[in-house]
């Protein structure tokens, strides 16, 4: 077999390689993309509450730390508020914890304008942070 027989078939075979290797570099690729929005949903979902979308007291306690850390290292003031509803307990004893949290929504709405940004508002049960 000449040399330029050859070297073409040794060329279209690495052109084919070639081809399926990027066929499925891009396969790869997606699923990857599919997989990172998969644990980013499955994130939120552990640190939201599901009606108010209210982060929870994991996503307070994940990010009070790195809040304090960046107030010092900016060496700007940090604040913290809690806020009490008065007598929720007795809607959620009274019309049930469904009922409470749909209370909830227009309150963190309008806490959400009051404040400025979703990402420091928070609640767990009793408490909001």
């Amino acid at each position: 077999m000449p040399i330029s027989t050859a070297y073409f078939q040794v060329t279209e075979q690495l052109l084919e390689i070639n081809s399926d290797f990027s066929a499925l570099y891009s396969e790869l690729y997606l699923k990857n993309k599919i997989i990172e929005q998969q644990k980013h949903d499955y994130y939120l979902l552990s640190v939201t509450d599901a009606l108010t979308k209210l982060y929870n007291r994991r996503y307070f306690y994940d990010i009070v730390e790195d809040e304090i850390e960046i107030s010092e290292k900016n060496e700007t003031p940090l604040s913290f508020l809690m806020i009490d509803i008065n007598d929720f307990k007795k809607v959620n004893d009274y019309y049930g914890h469904y009922a409470g949290d749909e209370l909830l929504v227009p309150f963190h709405k309008y806490s959400l304008k009051t404040c400025g940004t979703k990402k420091r508002l928070s609640g767990s049960g009793e408490m909001n942070f």
